[in-house]
């Protein structure tokens, strides 16, 4: 298998005057400054398929692939890079990539029978689109788009990247279906890509299995139906605007305070950040006051279930509701974060949640009644998905990868505010996503972040 990237669209002229890549590498949508579903599809669909199923999608992967029907729940991550690289190196680079991760060269196919499974299409490349320095655009701006912009049902693969060029340096956008993928599994795609940058060999992964076969703990209990502790949330509108991306890196100084006190008061990182979005969001939005707020907190399981850094969805989304009142308590919601996640964080509690996955995905629901559950069991007004202390290498050669952004993912309802949450090269870095974002946020986060150092 050779040659998968393919520039799929171009957002200028060649500033390389490289007339060695044909102009289909240049553009396949006339020079669209954004993807065009309608017409990749069609290029996709006009691709034959071939039958090799790898495997079914597992419960919490189909819970995925059929949410996202309804409201998409595809992410994306940014990384600021510094180094030159040349077009044609970002597609060998992409291309190694994509052949060490079985799942981006996937499709979900659905039969009459059956779950969906993943099909492998071994010459369909991830597409690439290039912006050129001259546009002036921000990442956070195509990042926005990119959020905005779901990723095809009926193509093939599952993911696509942006690439922003600068003098000295570029930003890469990586946009993944949930289904194929979590956080964590983006960062070592990145982290994949830069060291074929650098000229290293990837070796290929093994197909991983559904996260739910990797639990050796016994079965749990399937999860009663539970009452509702607030009403149900409202469908996201996105037909009203797109949505807002901001970013806020947070010093080495605040962010080593942090992790020092949260270990001395029996607490997390997490569960600061957590205190401070509510206790922000209490200040700036009146709605926040009504009653305790819901945030949802992704757990990965990757340690649990014995993976390392395939791509794969390993993960279990629990909420919790907090009431921040006071900078004095702060800390006490922060050990209470810590205590509600305890039981995602281990083998009999995943078990019970992967329980419920198989006994919801059991009664076949479809979209609507995914949707319906999904409005009930997900309501939230905030999501901290926090990839915490990113253990990756920075320098890769001639390159380093300076920031590491995300992920920017939407639950689908009114209201969200999604704070993606990344620490490296001693930093914590936080992303604002939202289709109605509240100004300030990062900000008095931040502040109540250096409250809670002190």
């Amino acid at each position: 298998m050779k040659g998968f990237a393919k520039v799929i669209s171009y957002d200028g002229r060649d500033p390389e005057g490289n007339s060695s890549l044909s102009a289909d590498m240049w553009s396949l949508y006339s020079s669209e400054n954004h993807y065009s579903t309608k017409r990749t599809a069609s290029y996709l669909m006009g691709t034959a398929l071939t039958d090799n199923c790898l495997r079914p999608l597992g419960p919490s992967e189909q819970y995925f692939w059929f949410s996202n029907q309804n409201s998409a729940k595809h992410f994306v991550i940014a990384a600021e890079i510094t180094g030159d690289a040349t077009i044609a190196t970002w597609i060998s680079a992409i291309a190694a990539a994509q052949l060490r991760h079985p799942l981006l060269r996937v499709s979900v196919e659905c039969g009459p029978d059956g779950p969906p499974c993943f099909r492998e299409h071994a010459n369909i490349p991830i597409p690439l689109r290039i912006v050129p320095e001259e546009n002036s655009v921000t990442w956070t701006a195509e990042m926005a788009k990119e959020l905005a912009t779901p990723i095809l049902l009926n193509g093939a693969p599952l993911v696509r990247i942006t690439v922003l060029r600068k003098s000295g340096g570029s930003t890469l956008l990586l946009s993944m279906h949930h289904s194929i993928a979590d956080g964590l599994s983006s960062a070592f795609v990145i982290r994949d890509i830069l060291e074929a940058l650098s000229g290293k060999p990837l070796q290929p992964l093994p197909l991983t299995e559904p996260q739910e076969n990797l639990c050796s703990a016994a079965a749990g209990t399937p999860l009663p139906p539970s009452a509702p502790v607030h009403p149900p949330a409202t469908l996201l509108r996105r037909d009203a605007g797109g949505p807002t991306v901001q970013s806020l890196k947070l010093s080495r100084e605040l962010t080593m305070k942090l992790r020092t006190h949260a270990r001395e008061v029996g607490a997390t990182v997490h569960g600061a950040l957590v205190a401070a979005l509510t206790f922000a969001g209490r200040q700036l939005s009146p709605d926040w006051l009504i009653h305790p707020v819901r945030v949802m907190s992704p757990v990965d399981n990757r340690k649990l279930l014995g993976l390392e850094d395939q791509c794969a969805l390993s993960i279990v989304f629990p909420t919790g509701a907090y009431a921040s009142d006071s900078e004095e308590r702060l800390w006490d919601v922060a050990r209470v974060v810590k205590d509600d996640l305890t039981p995602a964080r281990t083998a009999e509690g995943l078990s019970t949640v992967f329980s419920g996955f198989r006994q919801l995905m059991s009664t076949s629901p479809n979209v609507a009644q995914i949707a319906a559950f999904e409005l009930q069991a997900c309501a939230c007004e905030g999501m901290m998905s926090n990839l915490g202390v990113l253990l990756l290498e920075t320098s890769f050669g001639g390159f380093k990868l300076e920031s590491l952004w995300g992920p920017s993912v939407l639950v689908g309802v009114e209201g969200e505010q999604m704070i993606g949450a990344a620490t490296l090269n001693g930093a914590i870095h936080l992303l604002h996503s939202s289709y109605t974002p509240m100004p300030k946020l990062l900000r008095t986060m931040e502040a109540t972040l250096e409250a809670m150092a002190r």
